[in-house]
Formats: structure tokens, sequence, C-alpha cells
């Protein structure tokens, strides 16, 4: 699924939050559609097909993470989506069809949008919370040292 990443991307997968790991497989959905729709405008069948295929593996992987128990309404509408752009795949490619390319683009970029945005959140809060801890620490060691100082 990641074959056209490079090391500095790799490195970037692993130090990753999970949320920032799916705003990545967005990234590259619709990477991989934008190189279709290139593909098609230059009549390159091999490489659109392989964009298309690139798209549906991760989509797919998308798909097969939802819980749709505990997403309830949401993971039933983003699965009803991926259900969607899965069945445009071999359409697009038998078509040879920029729009709708393009239509799943449209559908995959404002979930990607929130996706980064509740990351951007998380990765905030966890800052937030990682200085908190800091503060906190260098506090009772202070404390101690100087209750350490005072039983001298």
């Amino acid at each position: 699924m990641f074959d056209g990443l490079h090391l500095e991307d790799l490195e970037q997968v692993n130090e990753a939050f999970p949320s920032q790991l799916i705003v990545i497989l967005y990234d590259e959905a619709i990477k991989g559609m934008t190189d279709a729709i290139d593909a098609i405008g230059r009549g390159d069948i091999e490489t659109r097909f392989a964009a298309t295929t690139r798209t549906a593996e991760i989509v797919s992987q998308l798909y097969l993470a939802l819980d749709m128990e505990q997403g309830g309404e949401i993971a039933e509408n983003l699965g009803g989506i991926y259900n969607f752009i899965l069945t445009q795949m071999p359409q697009i490619n038998f078509r040879n069809d920029i729009r709708m390319a393009e239509q799943v683009v449209t559908l995959l970029a404002p979930i990607r949008d929130s996706w980064f945005e509740l990351d951007e959140r998380i990765r905030s809060a966890v800052t937030d919370a990682e200085a908190e801890a800091d503060r906190i620490a260098a506090a009772m060691m202070a404390h101690g040292a100087l209750a350490g100082k005072r039983g001298a």
C-alpha cells in the first residue's frame, strides 16, 4: 500500500499518531485519484489502472477498519461512501472517466480535512498534557529537594 513512500515518509509513519496515519491514508488515496486523472488526460492506461488500484486498496483498508458497533451512524455513513468509491474504481478504468475520478476526490477531500483537524486537536491536547506533566514533575522534584533540605 505504501510502495511509493520514501524513507522520510516511513519515519513519519512510525512516529505518527493513529489519527495522523488516517490523514496519510486519505492523502495517498487522493494522490492516487489525482494520478489517475493525470493519466487519463495523457492516455496512460497503465498508470491510470495502477493509481485506481492503489486508491481502491487504501479505501478498502479504511472500510475494513470501521467499527460499526462503536462508530454508529458515522461509521455507517463512511461505509456507504467507501462502498460507493470502491464501485467507481472499475468504472473509472472501464470508461476512462475523469469526472468520476474527480467525484471520488470531491468525496475524500472533506473527510480527509476533518481527520486533519481532529489530528491537530489530538496532538495539541497531547502536547498540553505533556507540558503539564513536566511542570508537575518539576514542582514535585523541587518540593522534594526543599523537603530534603528542611530535614537536614
